[in-house]
């Protein structure tokens, strides 16, 4: 009970403390299932498929083999760290790594260019490229940070909307 300003008590509604107590656990209990779901699900999975063949899924070559076909999955996912952390959504990702792996197997197949220069050409070839990816994301991100700041006139909101007419 609060003190009323005519010297009564005033009830505190329950209901809206409770309620926000409860969306605050569900909120918590939301954020613990975004951040660890796939942990829980990728443990699921190893228990489920050990349980149905022990013999065969857990050997030392089942675990060889998933772990040495995703590890060019693992330095992808490295690579587009500091992208996502920044709130960044680079999706050139993928094309590069196509490109730069698309690069050593044509060097080195086709031209028969040794792997070790045609890892450094790739790598060159993709820094290069990368840096032009830099370039007109901010050259793009500056001229939409200009136009939310100064609208045209066919904008909608603007004051020459008659022009749209």
């Amino acid at each position: 009970m609060n003190n009323a300003p005519d010297g009564g008590t005033v009830p505190i509604r329950r209901s809206a403390m409770g309620a926000s107590r409860k969306q605050a656990k569900t909120s918590v209990l939301a954020d613990r299932i975004e951040r660890y779901g796939l942990m829980v699900a990728w443990a699921a999975l190893i228990v489920v498929f050990g349980l149905l063949k022990p013999g065969t899924f857990f050997t030392w070559g089942t675990f060889s083999t998933i772990l040495g076909s995703q590890s060019v999955l693992v330095i992808i996912t490295l690579g587009l760290i500091i992208p996502l952390t920044a709130n960044d959504f680079d999706v050139s990702i993928a094309s590069m790594t196509t490109f730069s792996s698309m690069t050593i197997a044509v060097l080195n197949v086709n031209h028969q260019v040794p792997i070790g220069w045609a890892i450094v050409v790739a790598l060159a070839s993709g820094l290069a490229l990368g840096f032009v990816n830099g370039f007109f994301i901010i050259v793009f991100r500056s001229i939409r940070s200009s136009l939310r700041r100064h609208p045209g006139p066919f904008s909608t909101g603007s004051r020459c909307g008659c022009l749209i007419r």
